[in-house]
């Protein structure tokens, strides 16, 4: 177990991929304390937002452990440590959404053909899709058929892309995709969750740690998503180191 954000940190960069990192992170939040989590995260957040490298490569996994845990029991005590010390960091992506949009539509099922097709089939479809096929099961309602698609290897980051920014849309369909290392790993899948109205905003909170400063002023201005989101989003690029000048072309 890490001692300090600086060992958290390079545990994380020392393992291969992803989804290990993630893992790795879940195994050693069952482990700890909170007050240790709260504090480790919350430095290693910070130190990405200042630009150290290896904190930068930690808080992709870091804001998919919060994501995917955004109801856990678990992430109210590390929102309690981060209001009590402070953590500005943490207890951003953190913060009290409040109750979501009213959700009082429904997603219908697409025609896949002259007759109707069972959830079953739909599922087994979506293992080995043809072109024609992906592009009805990006739009298919149910989780199971969305998780089998998003493990296909003919499928294409535009696919996804349709998926992350559909509206109207359903949680669980957009926590279906945030439980994807292979498309989160994907910047602009991030970002199409992230400006999804749709999406639970603990759900996309954590994300913002990830973005550029430019995809961050586009969130900032962004006027369809949360005013917390669009807020949490300026007051990380004001944290942002500043941009260095230019070269002088006068300078020898």
């Amino acid at each position: 177990m890490p001692d300090s954000p600086s060992d958290l940190a390079r545990s994380l960069v020392a393992l291969p991929e992803l989804g290990l990192r993630v893992a790795w992170l879940l195994d050693w939040t069952s482990r700890s304390a909170a007050p240790t989590i709260a504090h480790s995260l919350d430095a290693t957040l910070g130190r990405s937002i200042a630009g150290d490298a290896r904190a930068k490569e930690s808080a992709l996994p870091i804001a998919l452990l919060l994501a995917r845990n955004y109801e856990a029991p678990w992430l109210e005590d590390l929102r309690k440590e981060a209001d009590a010390r402070g953590y500005l960091s943490l207890g951003r992506v953190l913060e009290r959404a409040g109750p979501g949009p009213e959700l009082d539509f429904e997603i219908r099922v697409p025609k896949y053909g002259p007759r109707e097709v069972t959830l079953g089939e739909r599922r087994s479809m979506a293992r080995r899709p043809s072109r024609l096929q992906i592009e009805k099961l990006i739009l298919d309602p149910d989780p199971g058929v969305i998780r089998q698609l998003l493990l296909c290897s003919s499928l294409r980051e535009e696919d996804v892309l349709l998926m992350a920014a559909r509206r109207p849309t359903l949680p669980p369909l957009l926590e279906t995709i945030v439980a994807s290392d292979r498309w989160m790993a994907r910047t602009r899948i991030r970002n199409a969750l992230i400006l999804n109205p749709y999406a639970p905003l603990g759900l996309v909170f954590p994300l913002i740690l990830t973005l550029t400063r430019e995809d961050l002023n586009i969130v900032a201005s962004a006027m369809s998503i949360n005013p917390l989101l669009r807020r949490a989003a300026t007051e990380l690029v004001q944290r942002l180191p500043p941009l260095s000048a230019p070269p002088s072309p006068f300078a020898h």
